[in-house]
């Protein structure tokens, strides 16, 4: 499998980034390159060099939509798999 650039955006709700946001990057880390959004940073700059956007929870905002859509991002669903516990494309 080819290791994808991926930039993960948690829920800006802590307590409802756990216990998916760890399972998340539990997940994607082992097998991709993954970078966290950091809301303190310039969003632009964050997305420079990413394959795929996760966003827990549907918060993405219009700036974070704009700064994408400036790098070669592409966004990428992932769902929890019921039956073996793990992210799978969706």
């Amino acid at each position: 499998m080819r290791q994808l650039s991926v930039f993960y955006i948690p829920h800006p709700t802590a307590n409802l980034t756990v216990p998916w946001g760890n399972d998340l990057v539990r997940a994607i880390g082992e097998h991709h390159n993954l970078r966290i959004f950091d809301p303190h940073q310039p969003a632009g700059a964050q997305f420079e060099g990413i394959e795929a956007v996760v966003d827990l929870g549907g918060n993405i905002d219009a700036d974070l939509v704009g700064a994408s859509s400036s790098s070669k991002s592409r966004p990428m669903g992932l769902t929890m798999s019921r039956s073996t516990r793990s992210w799978v494309p969706g």
